[in-house]
């Protein structure tokens, strides 16, 4: 492996991911998150957004932007589901319900580089706290801690910085909850999400001022990204499931927010689809969801077909338009409110449910030099760009480039202007007042009604 010096240190290729959960890339801004705006104007490497996999949940994309496959590949389908064929029930807040390896497939980041001699550490990272058979687990893992300090946070990613090369990690992987939480608390606006933005740019530029003072900003690599965006909801837009069918039917309810129905075995599938379907007919909300059998969604939700995996999709799926929340009469009794005051999980197609992509360091201005501007991008492809960034091969997955998406032909147009505005409902909610990056950067290109000027982007 190469060697290289900051001038007192050696240090093998080093990269550093943060992902900042739930963060969407419209809520960078010069007055929120100043640290953030300027990195993404100046030596940050960017797209405009990136696309999360479908659903748009916390660990089933966590575990796709460390393998690089799709759900139904790495078995993850979502945060809630059940396994007829495990008969085991997975449950993501629940290490008992989810610490077997059994439900894990594909090859972790970390796996990859254990096998080829690179080390790794993980910071509350979704997933990395499953033990592997095959023994190739992080150097260092960190169990999740709601509670922590972003600041103690800081301090141990430091920290494994500054281990003797013999001990230190070479990929370093740290979790941020906080915009998340505070999204699910309080929704894309407001004072709250303003003094957590605020929180989270303080954390990154702390992160930077300690590579700085390390000389190690030449060094080491560093990729900020999020699993998904937020969207509010409302008692406005509230879809009532026993409205248009008889939930005690129904034995398993998987996912969410999108609603995958599990019958009781007396009951068949078409027997319910049939009573879904017409229950919607008469419902007057049906515009704002649809319903679904399994064999129609696999591709387009799922990532596919013909895995071992295909079990773990539900045989119906009622699902919902952005900013729409299903529920039950049972459940809002005696609630004046529908909570959480925001949800994730929509389409990947959504402009709410974009994530952020934001990197710097030598790996990326060696391959891309003064062209700091990328198409955006399916979050598939980051598996091979960390990858790529430490010299290890990666194991077979779904993203469309080889050796990684960090190449000349991923370069934007200079034209290039967004299809859509944020945040692209049709439904009136409140927004960050903000003047976002990305519009700073792109909104001059826009023509008409948010609609601008196409691109093509690899899927």
């Amino acid at each position: 492996k190469p060697l290289l010096s900051n001038g007192t240190h050696q240090f093998y290729p080093t990269t550093i991911m943060i992902s900042l959960d739930g963060f969407h890339p419209h809520y960078i801004s010069p007055e929120l998150t100043p640290f953030l705006h300027d990195l993404f104007v100046g030596e940050g490497y960017v797209a405009p957004y990136m696309i999360p996999t479908n659903p748009s949940v916390t660990f089933t994309n966590h575990y796709t932007l460390i393998t690089g496959l799709e759900p139904i590949h790495h078995g993850i389908i979502s945060n809630k589901f059940f396994d007829p064929v495990m008969n085991a029930r997975f449950v993501n807040t629940d290490s008992a319900l989810s610490s077997d390896e059994k439900w894990w497939g594909g090859e972790p980041i970390w796996a990859t580089a254990a096998r080829q001699g690179v080390s790794t550490a993980t910071h509350m990272w979704p997933g990395s706290e499953v033990i592997f058979s095959d023994g190739l687990d992080p150097m260092y893992v960190d169990k999740f801690n709601g509670s922590e300090m972003l600041s103690k946070k800081v301090e141990r990613l430091l920290g494994w910085v500054d281990s003797p090369l013999e001990n230190r990690p070479e990929l370093i992987m740290g979790y941020v909850p906080t915009i998340d939480s505070l999204g699910h608390k309080y929704g894309i606006s407001g004072k709250e999400l303003e003094n957590g933005l605020s929180y989270v740019d303080d954390f990154v530029e702390s992160l930077y001022v300690g590579l700085h003072k390390r000389n190690l900003t030449s060094l080491v690599n560093v990729m900020i990204v999020s699993d998904h965006g937020m969207s509010p909801t409302s008692k406005d837009r509230l879809i009532y499931l026993d409205d248009i069918l008889d939930i005690s039917k129904i034995e398993y309810f998987d996912g969410w927010p999108l609603f995958g129905l599990r019958p009781f075995a007396e009951y068949s599938i078409e027997e319910i689809h049939d009573e879904l379907k017409s229950g919607y007919e008469k419902d007057p909300l049906n515009s704002h969801y649809d319903i679904f059998l399994k064999e129609d969604i696999m591709d387009s939700i799922f990532g596919g077909s013909g895995t071992k995996f295909d079990s773990r999709v539900a045989p119906i799926w009622v699902i919902p338009k952005v900013g729409y929340s299903i529920t039950t009469h049972a459940a809002m009794e005696g609630k004046s409110d529908y909570t959480p005051k925001g949800v994730h999980g929509y389409s990947n197609n959504d402009v709410l449910m974009r994530s952020l992509f934001l990197s710097t360091g030598p790996y990326f201005s060696s391959k891309l030099g003064s062209n700091h501007l990328l198409k955006p991008f399916r979050n598939t492809e980051i598996y091979n760009i960390l990858c790529d960034s430490l010299n290890v091969r990666p194991s077979e997955n779904n993203g469309t480039h080889y050796p990684s998406y960090i190449e000349e032909s991923s370069i934007l147009e200079s034209n290039w202007a967004d299809e859509y505005s944020y945040p692209n409902v049709d439904f009136k909610i409140e927004t960050l007042n903000n003047n976002a990056t990305v519009d700073l950067i792109w909104g001059k290109n826009r023509v008409g009604n948010g609609k601008g000027k196409d691109i093509e982007i690899d899927t």
